[in-house]
């Protein structure tokens, strides 16, 4: 996992590469709980004959994404009464249709089996083709009605439910093993490729209490409470939504307790090793483990965790690096701190991360945010949505509700794509501070945020990063090359040299700083980021002027080029700087260039060349 310090810079490249997103910077509403709304309708509502129905959301509860980012399930409750209320809904971007609803039929259930309510947990393969889901059933069999439900891309199938043969547990002897059963609670439910399902059975019948939860792959039984050895000791439980595994099955994750102290029994593991711990620090810190709260995982196997110490401070930690604390700046130079409470961490595969919580800002009608890579402040509770979909957010409705010491963002219900969508779950409120859901209860909406596409100027830390030998910035004076001196108006050309740097599947950037002195080093610092323009493939050979971007405030233009899947890249322009009339002379610029690589040559997740300083007489 790349370190965010470093993603800041290198998100706000990749996303040029990409189309420019509808409606950057605004706020969409696909669901709310606002009486009347048509974003309050429920797609594909059913009454108990099984005709269309009209009614409202009650309540948005729970959000799972495909890993790819291409699909949704969320768990919601409509207003149609308690034989009707609880679904879940299928979706893409910011369209859904019912999957599921109480009172209909079971999919691959027996006659008679009708929905009751529904797990909050669901998983994709990594396509999004297969999917599975937990479920209750009333009106069939007492002793089956707790089902994990699995679509196979044709089919739906009941692959576990109560009372099935519950394999591979071990009984407390002198009681028999064998004859395990699952019992009315199964959890953490979630897909892998090869097209089994894993969960957690928290009761299982004819095993001693002891022996139970334990963890599953469709019905055999992966680890098992009092059984399973973690760290040197016994797992003794295991939580019921803490459990996840990677589609392709290479990683997974488990929060529970092991059968140690109990001031010390609280752990996360990750491939079974224990990565957090109570009472023990987060590596590399002062802070003690008090409780984790909420833990998620990527499909390559990054992780990303969120709890508190034991003075209720919190922490969010991924791949055991702390990215954020109580007390921290919510951004580099930011006068607003984090406050005691984190309510989201996650990331995508990409290397970008979000992180939602309270800030010691004292406004408690602003003090909540969502921050992007440790570096932009992209939502704050306050900030107006875009209620009916125009592309203007002028509904008057925003985030947050109106008892202001409530949560502006809902627990962990967030999800962030590769190509920076943003969706979540939040309150909303209008301008004079009315709640906007249903009852006057700052019902939640489901809401998605397209990142922006442009580069934002601004100070971005460096300071972790590594200049490598194999990776070098070459001006045409010679190599390598710390200082060159360039006509107004004069082609000149540079050249990036990866070819002993390993195996590279990365992206490689060239930009441009605002340089002082004679002299330049490594800048391995602080420096201003001054804005990019990419071009989509290597420029190799071009014989004009490329695309530039002008400096904030000095019209002085930055080159930057980018391109993927390359190791040895050569002569990018020739490129050309008009100085602009009026301004001293000479300009001096500093350039730098960064390879985005998650080899091991490069732990860091990038390495970056030795600087040049291009000097405009």
């Amino acid at each position: 996992m790349k370190q965010g310090s470093k993603l800041g810079v290198f998100l706000c490249i990749a996303a040029l590469i990409l189309p420019s997103f509808a409606n950057a910077g605004e706020i969409q509403v696909i669901y709310s709980e606002v009486d009347g709304h048509p974003t309050s309708q429920v797609p594909g509502a059913l009454d108990l004959a099984g005709n269309p129905v009209v009614t409202e959301f009650k309540a948005l509860e729970d959000l799972v994404f495909s890993p790819d980012g291409s699909m949704w399930i969320v768990k919601a409750r409509n207003e149609l009464g308690s034989d009707l209320e609880t679904m879940l809904l299928i979706g893409s971007g910011t369209t859904g249709m019912m999957l599921a609803q109480e009172g209909q039929p079971v999919a691959g259930g027996v006659p008679g089996e009708l929905y009751e309510f529904f797990d909050a947990s669901a998983g994709f393969t990594s396509d999004a083709t297969q999917f599975a889901f937990g479920a209750r059933a009333r009106g069939g069999d007492p002793t089956t009605k707790e089902k994990v439900i699995q679509f196979d891309g044709t089919n739906f199938t009941i692959i576990a439910q109560e009372s099935d043969a519950a394999n591979g547990l071990m009984d407390l002897p002198p009681d028999p093993s064998g004859d395990e059963t699952f019992g009315n609670s199964l959890n953490s439910i979630h897909m892998l490729d090869d097209g089994r399902v894993g969960f957690v059975a928290v009761t299982i019948n004819n095993v001693h209490s002891s022996r139970r939860p334990a963890l599953f792959y469709d019905s055999n039984a992966f680890a098992q409470s009092g059984v399973t050895p973690i760290d040197g000791d016994l797992w003794d439980s295991f939580d019921s939504d803490d459990f996840r595994t990677t589609p392709d099955g290479m990683h997974w994750f488990a929060q529970g307790d092991d059968e140690g102290s109990t001031t010390t029994d609280d752990i996360l593991a990750v491939d079974g090793v224990v990565v957090l711990r109570e009472g023990s620090m987060i590596p590399s810190t002062a802070i003690t483990v008090d409780a984790v709260f909420s833990t998620n995982m990527n499909s390559d196997g990054d992780w990303f965790s969120r709890g508190d110490d034991p003075a209720n401070d919190d922490w969010a930690v991924s791949n055991g690096e702390l990215f954020a604390a109580t007390g921290d700046p919510i951004t580099p130079g930011a006068p607003e701190n984090w406050g005691d409470v984190f309510l989201a961490f996650t990331g995508n595969n990409v290397g970008d991360w979000v992180l939602a919580g309270n800030t010691d800002s004292g406004d408690t009608a602003t003090d909540s945010v969502i921050v992007l890579n440790g570096r932009d402040v992209v939502v704050r509770e306050g900030d107006p949505v875009d209620l009916d979909g125009n592309g203007i957010a002028d509904d008057d409705a925003f985030i947050g509700r109106g008892n202001e010491t409530s949560s502006a963002f809902n627990p962990d219900d967030f999800f962030l794509t590769d190509d920076g969508i943003l969706y979540f779950f939040a309150p909303l409120r209008d301008s004079m501070g009315n709640d906007l859901g249903i009852f006057g209860s700052g019902g939640d909406s489901f809401l998605r945020l397209d990142l922006p596409s442009v580069c934002a100027s601004g100070n971005v830390d460096l300071a972790n990063g590594t200049t490598q030998d194999a990776l070098q910035l070459d001006g045409s004076s010679g190599y390598p090359t710390r200082s060159q001196n360039v006509g107004s108006g004069v082609p000149f050309t540079l050249s990036l040299d990866a070819a002993n740097a390993g195996p590279v599947s990365g992206r490689y950037v060239v930009w441009a700083w605002i340089g002082e002195g004679t002299n330049p080093t490594d800048l391995n610092s602080m420096g201003q980021f001054v804005g990019c323009t990419v071009n989509p493939t290597p420029i190799q050979g071009a014989m004009s002027p490329q695309p530039q971007f002008c400096l904030p405030g000095m019209g002085i233009p930055a080159f930057v080029c980018a391109g993927t899947n390359t190791k040895n890249v050569s002569d990018f322009a020739p490129w050309m700087v008009t100085r602009p009339s009026g301004l001293a002379n000479p300009i001096t610029i500093t350039l730098q260039g960064l390879l985005e690589d998650d080899s091991t040559p490069h732990p860091q997740g990038f390495s970056m060349t030795n600087a040049v300083e291009l000097v405009i007489q």
